[in-house]
């Protein structure tokens, strides 16, 4: 039997986070006559993650531009997840609400449905993800223009029905540590209003992790109502303390399946501030050393993370990943290691390395990264 201290109950983390930024892109539903102008940003996000994870924001957009106009944004939503033999079975659900003002008024409101099943193909991953969403938009003008589905008369007020459905199939595959290529197909039948039909293509891109730093790019072939688009994508990101976050993405949109807006260049910069955190209960350890097994002993990894898939790497598998069960709150992997010092890291959702921040024997490994250590004694 494995050797193991007692332990502790399930932690539920609960993180506030605020976010500042700016952006220039198309407004929602192409609001504004079309024309995209550049918006200041605030925010705020509450997460909790436990058994199910939680998450609940609020953003507001404020126009340089007056024609532009400014809008506010709340989402609340969470997904479930599970593990079934090899299979990873997770649920995602959320309820989205979307008020666009100043001159022209937009309000869009829906639920979305995320089902997905995922599996591991040595130390890639394919997961199939579908899309059910429901939900309504109504538009009106002060004056007269344009609006969503052709010249406003001034008070004239439209409405109509916001519909998704649909899914995606990705393969996510490790090119070398820190770096993963994604590849993916989608198809969806939209009812919007400006862009009703069917929105079908296929996206490549490649992600890394280096130390504080992550980021990717990628490009996009889609086919709409409006014809064949193609997109792309970069962006960037650093932790500059555990507690702050800053990024820049840069790119080509293609027309979006739920509002109808049209595709534009878009650029947006800004910073994440985790302002509080609490957590209920301690997590048990990262990695427990039991009894003796064989010429070795056994050795058990776990993390409380949300993911829909967890790998462990280390330079006792030559830091390929290898793919971790869910058990109950946690993901679980046991081992048998030979007598020896052994460096270790979690791999999230096929693209991020991460290990916590109470793992033992953290050390850098040269190219930016933390690693945990974990000593197995013969004795």
């Amino acid at each position: 039997m494995l050797a193991q201290g007692p332990r502790a109950a399930f932690a539920q983390q609960v993180s506030l986070w605020l976010d500042a930024g700016a952006s220039h892109a198309r407004p929602p539903a192409d609001a504004a006559d079309g024309r995209a102008g550049t918006h200041g940003l605030l925010g705020a996000r509450v997460r909790v993650d436990g058994r199910a994870s939680l998450e609940f924001s609020a953003q507001g957009g404020r126009s340089t531009d007056a024609e532009s106009g400014s809008w506010l944004s709340g989402m609340i939503g969470g997904e479930l997840g599970g593990r079934a033999g090899g299979l990873t079975l997770a649920a995602g659900a959320n309820a989205f609400g979307l008020n666009y003002v100043e001159p022209f008024e937009y309000q869009a409101y829906g639920l979305e449905l995320r089902p997905r099943l995922g599996a591991t193909l040595g130390s890639a991953t394919l997961s199939i993800q579908g899309n059910l969403t429901r939900g309504g938009w109504e538009s009106a003008t002060a004056g007269e223009r344009a609006g969503l589905l052709g010249p406003l008369e001034s008070g004239e007020r439209r409405d109509g029905r916001l519909q998704v459905t649909g899914g995606a199939i990705e393969l996510l595959a490790p090119l070398d540590r820190g770096v993963w290529l994604r590849l993916a197909g989608e198809r969806y039948r939209a009812v919007n209003g400006p862009a009703d039909g069917d929105y079908r293509g296929g996206s490549a891109g490649l992600t890394f992790t280096a130390g504080r730093f992550e980021g990717g790019a990628g490009i996009r072939l889609w086919r709409t109502p409006a014809g064949s688009e193609g997109g792309y994508h970069a962006g960037l990101g650093v932790s500059l303390r555990p507690d702050l976050y800053a990024y820049l993405n840069v790119g080509k949109t293609v027309t979006d399946p739920l509002y109808g807006t049209r595709g534009s260049a878009t650029a947006s910069f800004g910073l994440s501030w985790r302002v509080g955190r609490s957590a209920t209960r301690s997590a048990p350890s990262v990695v427990e050393v039991g009894a003796k097994a064989g010429k070795g002993r056994r050795v058990v990894f776990r993390l409380r993370q949300h993911a829909e898939q967890v790998g462990l790497a280390g330079d006792f598998s030559d830091w390929q990943p290898r793919p971790m069960r869910r058990q109950g709150n946690e993901w679980v992997l046991e081992l048998v290691l030979a007598p020896g010092v052994y460096h270790f890291s979690f791999v999230l959702d096929g693209q991020r390395w991460m290990v916590p921040d109470d793992a033992p024997g953290m050390v850098e490994d040269g190219w930016g990264q933390r690693n945990a250590t974990v000593v197995v004694e013969d004795t």
